[in-house]
Order: C-alpha cells, then structure tokens, then sequence
C-alpha cells in the first residue's frame, strides 16, 4: 500500500503544472478575433526575459524607423475612452515583457500615418536593419508589431 502510494506521489510531482499546460502559444493568439482578447492572448503568451535595448536610436524629431506595436482606432475625434486606454496598456505590458518601454501617441503626429488612431511605438531607430533587429525581439511579446520609416512630429 505504501509503495502504491509513494507511485501516485511521484506521478503527481512529474506531471505538469496546470498554468503551463493553460499557457496559450504565440500562434494560438492569432486565432483569436476580438482585438482586446487577442492582445490579452499575446500579454499571456509572450516570455518575460527581457531583451537587450536598442543602441542605435534616432533623435526624436527626426525621420526614422519605428517599430509599430499596435494602432487603437480612436475615431476622427481622438476620443481616447477607457476601452482603448486598456488596449493600449495591453499592448505596453506586452512590450515590457520582452524589456521594451513603448510610448504612444496620436498617429497624426506621425508624418503619413492616417488619423484617427492612438500608436503604440518603439523608436525612432536610424536604420531599417537596427529596427529590424529589434523587432525580431520584441515579436516573441508582440506578434503583430511591423516597421515603418515616418518622422515623429512631437508636440
């Protein structure tokens, strides 16, 4: 009976936690539909070691190549509302699990960008290599993120 019983205890000790089994992968979270549970996918599935910063970053004000995280539709108005404010912190603690601190802004603010959209950005970074770089990293956390050369307008 005891040795019954110390069997039962090492198969329970061997078998695997309950949270890894209910971690999502990176690729599940691109089925997902809904853009607010799609990001709460990724905040899930994304690793927490962090990545090395960027070295080669441009001036602010000056063109460059950014790293679009995310774009939360905010209307023709730029009517932040708590909705999109959640998407966007999604989106940033996504970021910060692979050790990057995104800022967001309004994308008229961006040379070329359509408005009526708040981005989540990294950047700028001087070339399209040293961006690239960088979001072969911060994809592991952000799946969707892409590149864009634009120029920040600031304030």
């Amino acid at each position: 009976m005891k040795f019954a019983a110390a069997i039962v205890g090492l198969l329970l000790l061997a078998s695997p936690a309950r949270a890894e089994v209910d971690t999502p992968t990176l690729d599940s979270c691109k089925r997902v539909t809904a853009d607010a549970e799609r990001l709460k996918c990724y905040d899930k599935a994304a690793t927490s070691v962090p990545s090395p910063k960027p070295s080669d970053e441009a001036e602010m004000g000056e063109a460059g190549w950014w790293i679009i995280l995310g774009s939360i539709d905010i209307g023709r108005d730029n009517n932040i509302t708590a909705e999109t404010g959640r998407k966007r912190e999604i989106v940033e603690r996504a970021a910060a699990k692979c050790g990057y601190q995104a800022f967001n802004d309004f994308s008229m603010k961006f040379k070329g960008m359509a408005s009526g959209y708040n981005v989540v950005v990294l950047g700028p970074y001087r070339s399209k290599s040293a961006a690239g770089n960088i979001l072969e990293s911060v994809r592991r956390c952000v799946p969707d993120a892409y590149v864009r050369q634009t120029e920040f307008a600031g304030e």
